[in-house]
């Protein structure tokens, strides 16, 4: 029995050319979102947040069924394997109309470059060949839709643009101009066509056509987005107007320039490796793992997410595992720093997009003006270029989501911020970062102060590691002050250290935010909402060990419901930790931040309400436990 797969028009199976029933539109939007992904493992939460977008209608047991009534459409020709939080469906490329258009249009890419223009052209019509209309026009879920659909129809549009370079380039204007002049009435905003539909009416002799094709997008650009042509474009209307025989080297080179034969511009934008970097090895070896799959340009992105509190060296493990495994990325390395907690306003993923798409030889005219555009082209620019794109400094899962690249990248994110729907949707792994163990910690000392001081004094070492509770920049700052006094003494310096009334500005270089710990805290809290900040205040006031709900509760003053909603985000932030399911405990440092906050701003009746508060809690347990 002969399959064929198809998602670049109606979604469809066929066996020896007829149609296989699948049972109805949510097992064809399931087929869909497999065949997307194929041979990739699709998590359950990205399946289920196609199938439904209201959160409270999701149902893993129906997902089970449509899963079940597509396996049995298939047969046992096709294998759909469940794996660990998803469904993997296993098919040869070659039976799936999206793996040939992609291949053939890589093929074609491949002979522009070699310079043989017959040969790219036959290969580009054949990847447009595949084409049946609109990607997944008859699967009834916007949010695949939104997900993959204006993915698709760029990579197409792109694939059209290089055929008519192509055939441009050879001479055959009459073949190419009435397929771009309907494309230029699909894509009014479209520069590029217009530009080519433009050198293709000239070269056939019909300037006056080509002037007004220029005048008409010029009129479309000012009215719907108040903007003149771009560059490029000026450039092909001003040779065009003169018809100067030394401007048709320039129209040659435009056609060529940016999607036959330049090679795309090689990013190295890492920031600067630490001289010394110390411990994180079982962090780093779980980044590793995902190194394999990215140099993979027929799978998925993988995307690692490394989350902690402020301080705990997140940005410095990214860039260092990023410069170890760099040299496999011969695409490059993209480095941004999206501003989540910190100085200066948050980085909008419009924004970054257009800076990435730079940073990868993107002229600025042909970038769009729309989000979705931009990550559309962003992710077929990247597709199978193996690059590393570091996206530092993250606020929320929305503002990565549309920066993610085309499969063959691999995606290093940094976040305070559980970024726990990254991995739902994106089956990002989640590298959660905790204090150093005290070995680590030593050893990262000693690269500050010297082994030789280290090691006259061990007990002195780990009482200055301690004081610093495990948390790298902590360590780093309290060494430098250490560092500043070659002659003083481990311990002595310690015990200066411990006479200090202000622990928290022990841990202030007084040269910028970056080395003052208050601050570096201060931006997670300043992105708390007013309801949480308050719980995280006055929950800085009791001393002791690990805390449950209720007694967060108690100590606020509100309900249950509220004190775990209110827990779960300052948990989301790292602001607290999870001990244990239903238990919580603060870091040393953020409680007595989270104190020194709530004697500023709570006053002395809402500290002293907290202590009754915990006290009659306290004896209506006691009172429980006696009567049992």
């Amino acid at each position: 029995m002969a399959l064929d797969f198809r998602v670049l028009g109606p979604t469809e199976v066929t066996a020896d050319g007829l149609p296989v029933p699948l049972g109805g539109s949510r097992p064809l939007i399931v087929l869909a979102g497999l065949l997307l992904r194929a041979n990739s493992v699709v998590p359950v939460e990205e399946l289920s947040r196609w199938l439904w977008p209201d959160d409270r209608r999701r149902s893993k047991g129906a997902l089970q069924t449509y899963i079940l009534r597509v396996r049995r459409a298939l047969g046992d020709e096709v294998t759909i394997r469940t794996e660990r939080g998803g469904y993997l469906l296993e098919l040869d490329e070659n039976l799936l109309d999206l793996a040939r258009f992609r291949a053939l249009a890589s093929a074609g890419a491949n002979a522009a470059r070699d310079g043989d223009l017959r040969e790219a052209a036959a290969k580009f019509a054949a990847a447009l060949s595949e084409w049946r209309g609109p990607a997944l026009q008859n699967v009834h879920s916007e949010a695949l839709l939104r997900d993959e659909a204006d993915q698709l129809s760029e990579e197409r549009l792109r694939v059209r643009e290089q055929w008519a370079d192509a055939l441009i380039a050879l001479g055959e204007h009459a073949t190419v101009v009435p397929e771009l002049t309907r494309l230029c009435r699909e894509h009014p905003l479209r520069e590029r066509l217009h530009e080519q539909l433009m050198i293709a009416l000239y070269r056939s002799g019909r300037q006056a056509e080509a002037l007004n094709v220029y005048r008409r997008i010029g009129a479309v650009l000012a009215e719907e987005l108040g903007l003149d042509p771009g560059a490029s474009l000026q450039r092909a209307h001003q040779a065009i107007l003169t018809g100067e025989e030394s401007v048709e080297t320039t129209l040659d080179s435009e056609l060529t320039r940016y999607r036959l034969g330049a090679e795309p511009l090689i990013p190295r934008q890492l920031p600067t490796d630490l001289r010394v970097f110390s411990g994180r090895q079982r962090d780093l070896k779980a980044l590793h793992e995902l190194v394999p799959e990215a140099l993979d340009t027929e799978r998925s992105t993988p995307i690692a997410s490394i989350e902690g509190m402020g301080g705990i060296g997140k940005t410095t493990l990214a860039v260092h595992f990023a410069h170890e495994v760099g040299e496999q990325f011969p695409g490059g390395q993209v480095y941004l720093n999206l501003r989540g907690y910190g100085p200066g306003e948050r980085v909008e993923p419009a924004i970054a997009l257009e800076t990435m798409l730079v940073s990868v030889g993107v002229p600025a005219d042909r970038i769009p003006a729309d989000v979705d555009g931009r990550a559309a082209t962003w992710r077929t620019y990247s597709a199978g270029r193996r690059m590393l794109i570091l996206l530092d400094n993250a606020a929320s899962t929305e503002q990565v989501r549309p920066l993610l690249p085309g499969p063959g990248c691999l995606v290093v994110v940094t976040s305070r911020w559980q970024l726990q729907a990254l991995a739902a949707t994106h089956g990002a792994r989640r590298v959660a970062l905790e204090e150093l163990p005290d070995e680590d910690a030593i050893a990262l000392v000693a690269s500050t102060i010297g082994l030789d001081r280290v090691s006259e004094d061990p007990e002195a070492a780990e009482r200055f590691v301690r004081y610093c509770g495990g948390l790298p920049l902590a360590i780093r700052i309290l060494a430098v002050r250490a560092a500043q006094f070659p002659g003083l003494a481990l311990r002595e310096f310690v015990r200066l250290l411990d006479a200090e009334q202000d622990r928290l500005g022990s841990f202030d270089l007084a040269d910028g935010d970056e080395t003052n710990i208050r601050a570096v805290f201060s931006y997670s809290y300043r992105a708390l909402d007013a309801r949480a900040a308050r719980m995280l205040r006055l929950l800085g006031l009791p001393t002791g060990g690990d805390f449950t709900a209720p007694a967060a509760a108690a100590v606020a003053g509100v309900d249950i419901a509220e004190a775990q909603e209110d827990l779960a985000k300052l948990a989301s932030a790292h602001l607290i930790a999870r001990s244990r399911p239903g238990r919580y405990q603060f870091h040393d440092l953020i409680r007595a931040y989270a104190a020194e906050l709530s004697a500023k701003l709570d006053g002395p009746e809402a500290r002293e309400g907290v202590l009754d508060r915990l006290l009659h809690v306290s004896l209506a347990s006691a009172l429980n436990a006696s009567r049992l």
